[in-house]
């Protein structure tokens, strides 16, 4: 019995004998195996989807370092196994400085594991206050695409001053890597 290309289905030729439960028999079984095929494939696809993952560190903690740093509770860092090559990076901090003028808090994103990427304040999400105004405060987002190798990456957020000192409350990060 012929079969369809590239699917392999069965179809009786002209010159087969009639014989119609085997044919259907044998048209039935090469579906079925196909669906089970298609049935796989679209569970990995989703499962790709679905890769995403969140945390948050509710702590108030403070830095005066000038350069990119750990604060005292670490993070929130997210780890994630991918088979792509982006990841999408959402991140936001409720933030604020002493009163010095022009200062600023700077929260960015730093990439280990199968990539490294540096923290960077090119894509740096930045508060900073302008007015000689006591103080100042505020919880912006930021977001990124970031160009990844696949497999297991960790995402982690960072943290400095451009003068006096920060204070960083429910630091949130959110990372989806398909």
């Amino acid at each position: 019995m012929p079969s369809t290309s590239p699917d392999g289905f069965p179809y009786p030729a002209l010159g087969d004998p009639p014989h119609g439960p085997n044919q259907l028999a044998a048209l039935a079984n090469a579906v079925q195996a196909k669906a089970i095929n298609l049935d796989a494939a679209i569970t990995a696809i989703l499962g790709r989807l679905n890769n995403a993952a969140s945390a948050t560190v509710a702590t108030s903690q403070d830095t005066a370092s000038t350069s990119y740093t750990d604060l005292a509770t670490v993070g929130p860092s997210v780890t994630l196994t991918s088979v792509g090559t982006l990841a999408f990076c959402w991140w936001s901090c409720l933030a604020w400085n002493t009163n010095e003028l022009l200062a600023g808090n700077a929260i960015s994103v730093a990439v280990s594991g199968a990539t490294t990427i540096g923290e960077s304040d090119s894509w740096a999400l930045k508060i900073s206050r302008m007015t000689s105004s006591t103080g100042f405060a505020g919880r912006p987002t930021a977001f990124k695409l970031f160009t990844i190798n696949p497999g297991s990456n960790t995402y982690r957020l960072k943290y400095k001053q451009t003068g006096g000192t920060g204070t960083f409350v429910d630091r949130e990060l959110t990372v989806w890597a398909p």
